[in-house]
């Protein structure tokens, strides 16, 4: 396991430990659904979904799929509920991003967009 994979493991257990302040994703589902669909819509070459969404976590699916890649590119990008707000986390689990406020979900789905546009 590497060091990235036992930080994200040590930071999701510290967010399943807590539950003071922490922002409920299932109270957003309805949003965060509609906010990966118009990714998905956006680029034919991007397939983008929701594959689960609990309480303190959003894995969201992605792959990246052009005819001159033999192989195409594929992963999970995470929102994960932290302390009193959220980070959202790339593929290999390093935080890329946080806030704390519900409100900035949807800024958060679209700089894990961005990050995956400029690094994949």
């Amino acid at each position: 396991m590497t060091l990235r994979g036992k930080a994200y493991k040590k930071a999701r257990k510290i967010t399943e430990a807590s539950h003071t302040g922490r922002i409920d994703f299932k109270d957003y589902e309805r949003m965060i659904t509609d906010i990966v669909e118009v990714m998905d819509r956006n680029d034919n070459n991007w397939e983008w979904k929701v594959a689960e969404l609990n309480a303190y976590e959003v894995r969201i699916y992605w792959e990246y799929t052009v005819d001159y890649l033999e192989e195409g590119r594929k992963g999970h990008f995470r929102l994960l509920s932290i302390d009193e707000g959220m980070g959202a986390f790339n593929p290999t689990g390093e935080i890329i991003e946080a806030a704390d406020e519900p409100e900035y979900i949807e800024w958060l789905l679209k700089v894990i967009e961005n990050y995956a546009h400029t690094r994949y």
